[in-house]
């Protein structure tokens, strides 16, 4: 599975192919604020309001395979809730977007 994906990504001719979102990589890292983590809703939320006409309409999972093409995955972050509930949710940290970024330069 892994391979097919990289294969999206660069073709075994060694042709890189054309990103369709260039700009997601640079577009996530500006969404986290002072935060070290952002679940990937809030991400997408964070996204669709900085830049509607390119994020606007974007499930998460949308998001979520969009980053897996940068070798960012979501992982899974259990919290406590208002009664004391363990909510699990998913999210993002703001070092593994930078570390795409950088590889990506």
């Amino acid at each position: 599975m892994m391979r097919r994906l990289l294969d999206r990504i660069r073709p075994r001719t060694g042709v890189i192919v054309d990103d369709p979102h260039p700009m997601l990589l640079d577009d996530v890292l500006a969404a986290f604020q002072a935060e070290g983590w952002l679940t990937i809703w809030t991400l997408r939320d964070r996204l669709e309001e900085r830049h509607p006409d390119v994020y606007g309409g974007w499930m998460a999972d949308e998001l979520r395979t969009a980053l897996r093409t940068h070798a960012i995955t979501a992982v899974k972050s259990a919290t406590l809730d208002e009664q004391g509930i363990v909510r699990e949710t998913l999210g993002v940290s703001r070092d593994t977007v930078l570390a795409a970024v950088l590889r990506s330069r």
